[in-house]
């Protein structure tokens, strides 16, 4: 008897020896992956934790904008960085890329439906939806109806600039909506193709009767006579070029930012079709 309760015991015993083991690794396995997570925090790298940290915030903020509204996002970092669109793919990335830069070291990513990026200040060859990021810089995410855009603006600037575009002024041929007035204009005067030695291809227009140009100038001129925004310039976006059409003013300014009003087309005596996006750009 004594035996059989000596090897009871040993039997509790051992089962009580497991069990503790058992807890042992657990909580073991638990430090592990806490090192882990800590490893990672620590270890990568800021700019690639802040860059996902603006991400998230700017596609946070699309998903809760109604058609129409406006919404505004302060973004402090990376300094340096860039904010592209790629169709429907909206990314942070440390330089300037062809392709979505999501491989968690050069930048990241979301998939953000219909969403775009508006044309930077900077307009560099290749690359035209960029923005890139200053030291504390507010970038606006508008819901339009159709498409979410993320913009380089401050509010109020954005909000005057919107409203002149959707503003009917009177011209000499009638009373138009100004981005409509805009478009129609470019159609009637065409677009060609030039060799410009600075940029090499771009295009220019037609423009035998400057008339509805100066008229879209004064406009505009008289429009921001009290404001900070400065100049006004049209420009065409093709696959292979970008070019300014024409400008309100000369001269460089601080910042500034784009509206896309409406794509065009110029079907040539040749045949061959030039299409692409005109785009109002106004500058501080």
């Amino acid at each position: 008897m004594k035996f059989l309760k000596n090897k009871k015991g040993e039997g509790q015993f051992l089962g009580e020896e497991t069990v503790k083991f058992i807890v042992s690794l657990g909580s073991i396995s638990i430090l592990f992956l806490l090192a882990g997570s800590l490893f990672y925090i620590f270890v990568q790298p800021n700019d690639i934790r802040q860059a996902e940290a603006t991400l998230e915030e700017i596609v946070r903020i699309s998903g809760n904008l109604g058609e129409g509204e406006i919404g505004r996002v302060v973004v402090t970092g990376p300094v340096g960085w860039y904010i592209l669109g790629f169709e429907n793919k909206l990314c942070i990335c440390n330089s300037l890329s062809e392709v979505p830069c999501d491989d968690g070291s050069n930048g990241v990513c979301d998939n953000v439906d219909n969403v775009g990026v508006s044309l930077n200040s900077i307009l560099l060859k290749g690359y035209g939806d960029v923005i890139l990021i200053e030291e504390v810089m507010e970038v606006l995410v508008v819901h339009d109806g159709k498409t979410i855009s993320v913009f380089n603006s401050e509010y109020n600037d954005f909000i005057s600039a919107r409203d002149f575009l959707d503003t009917k002024f009177v011209f000499s041929d009638g009373k138009f909506v100004m981005r409509e007035y805009i478009l129609d204009y470019i159609k009637l005067a065409e677009i060609f193709p030039v060799y410009v030695a600075s940029i090499g291809k771009g295009y220019a227009i037609h423009n035998s009767d400057n008339k509805k140009e100066k008229e879209i100038i004064n406009n505009f001129n008289n429009y921001f006579s009290n404001l900070e925004i400065e100049n006004m310039v049209i420009i065409f976006k093709s696959s292979d070029a970008v070019s300014n059409l024409f400008s309100s003013a000369t001269g460089s300014h601080e910042s500034s930012f784009m509206f896309n009003i409406g794509e065009h087309e110029t079907v040539f005596p040749s045949g061959e079709i030039l299409s692409g996006d005109i785009y109002v750009k106004f500058s501080k």
